[in-house]
């Protein structure tokens, strides 16, 4: 029967040598022999399959010879995993498949689609369902827009030609060579590598021209840069402080933030992954020492997990409570990689700078 079926003396030592090693499965695997397995073969490129075969693409492109085995089991319990792919690997000439459906077709499974990760407004609500008490109450929400509301607020990240330009300005070594102009301007501070430029960067990302420059290393930024959004602000990226921070930082940082008079707002930039830190707490009593107001704002929140983000925004809430003054109450977070609550922190800076008219 087998010399009838076209195959050469080697195909069919490998047809042989295949029916073996099936038989000694079913004997090493108890409900084997019950399942309902069908075996498959057919000639490559040689001889067309009788109805009722499946068959796959052929392993070798150009080359004969070669049959292919596929195994069929709507059992999956009785899948010899394990046997099975020492079984593919130990024959270059067979190729072994298991399918989970009662089609006859034998097919290779589509790679599996991950949805994107529904988009968050506020990443804070996300976190409520893990506690039973409110993480932020309604009462201490500085802002809660609309859909509508943030729409408006992003309109200002957005270039609209002469009329409203949004660009780099300069980078100021020092307090005495900051711009004059008469926007409100929000400050931007934290520790070096919390992602204060990914952030900027996140901010601008509708400005093709505009270019904020990241980097790798720790202590990227150097000096104060200016950052100007048509007339509504003006968004000032200071140095990191800590890790290769510059020899001159209080002189440029601590001057600036107590002699600049327009002013508004200081964001102090904390890590999701490890909360308030050493070097956040002297910039937190420095703000405080100087009543200058300032809010909290915890970023790479899609470095950690969700447990471990609610443990330091649990500690951050109840440092804002106990130990600050001029802090104000909401904390926000944001993500400067997947823009994660980006759209309500240009909404809040609009509305501390009396933009949105």
């Amino acid at each position: 029967m087998l010399h009838m079926s076209g195959l050469t003396r080697r195909g069919i030592k490998q047809l042989q040598w295949s029916e073996s090693q099936l038989r000694c499965l079913s004997h090493c695997f108890t409900n084997y022999e019950d399942a309902p397995t069908t075996v498959f073969m057919a000639q490559t490129n040689l001889i067309t399959p009788k109805k009722g075969l499946t068959t796959q693409q052929p392993l070798h492109k150009g080359k004969s010879h070669y049959s292919i085995l596929c195994r069929k089991n709507s059992r999956t319990e009785c899948h010899p995993r394990l046997h099975l792919r020492n079984f593919e690997t130990s024959s270059k000439f067979f190729t072994c498949s298991r399918l989970f459906s009662n089609t006859a077709a034998v097919s290779a499974k589509p790679p599996t689609i991950t949805k994107k990760k529904k988009f968050s407004l506020n990443p804070i609500d996300d976190l409520q369902p893990l506690v039973q008490v409110p993480l932020l109450p309604q009462i201490e929400r500085v802002v809660d827009p609309t859909g509508e509301e943030v729409q408006r607020a992003a309109q200002l990240f957005r270039p609209a030609g002469q009329r409203h330009k949004i660009e780099f300005v300069l980078s100021a070594p020092s307090p005495d060579h900051a711009p004059e102009n008469s926007r409100p301007e929000i400050a931007i501070m934290g520790r070096s590598n919390v992602g204060k430029s990914t952030l900027l960067q996140c901010l601008f990302r509708e400005v093709p021209n505009l270019v904020v420059k990241t980097s790798k290393t720790p202590g990227h930024t150097k000096m104060a840069n200016f950052f100007r959004v048509g007339s509504a602000m003006t968004l000032v990226d200071m140095p990191g402080y800590g890790y290769r921070q510059p020899a001159d930082f209080v002189h440029i940082v601590e001057d600036y933030l107590l002699q600049r008079k327009n002013l508004v707002l200081t964001v102090v930039l904390v890590d999701g992954k490890l909360g308030i830190v050493r070097q956040d707490w002297h910039r937190i009593e420095m703000l405080e020492h100087a009543r200058l107001r300032y809010v909290l704002v915890m970023t790479k929140i899609d470095k950690v997990s969700q447990h471990v983000l609610l443990k330091n925004v649990l500690a951050v809430r109840q440092v804002i409570k106990e130990r600050t003054k001029a802090c104000l109450p909401q904390v926000f977070l944001v993500s400067g990689m997947t823009g994660d609550g980006v759209p309500l922190l240009q909404y809040f800076f609009a509305q501390v700078t009396d933009s949105l008219k």
